[in-house]
């Protein structure tokens, strides 16, 4: 299950692993990872197909990939709760032609930035 956290309008780093279902990688090479999550009001997409690209799929055949969020993908979020907590759902998929399979869901939380660095 995903539970991705991060500061609010700053770049987040998330390593991924994509196995097959008796647990070996699953390669990735011509495939396509996909990530949506929507968390307070914002949604954030990100695609290993566009350009830039928001996730790297690593080469080889270790079914490995980053996801990056960027500072400007989460800046939409205002500080509007009484804990500077935002929690809601997020999932990966693996586009394989016409297939679109689930790779995992969970949660992101991303938490108000409390000062400057």
């Amino acid at each position: 299950m995903l539970a991705f956290e991060m500061v609010r309008g700053r770049t987040a780093l998330f390593d991924i692993t994509v196995t097959q279902a008796d647990g070996t990688p699953q390669v990735l090479s011509g495939l396509s990872l996909i990530f949506h999550a929507m968390v307070g009001g914002v949604r954030i997409e990100k695609n290993s197909s566009t350009s830039p690209p928001g996730i790297v799929i690593d080469p080889g055949s270790a079914g490995t990939a980053t996801l990056e969020i960027d500072p400007a993908d989460t800046l939409g979020i205002t500080d509007g709760t009484s804990t500077g907590i935002y929690i809601g759902p997020c999932e990966i998929v693996l586009i394989n032609g016409a297939q679109i399979l689930t790779v995992d869901t969970g949660t992101m939380t991303i938490y108000s930035n409390v000062g400057t660095p």
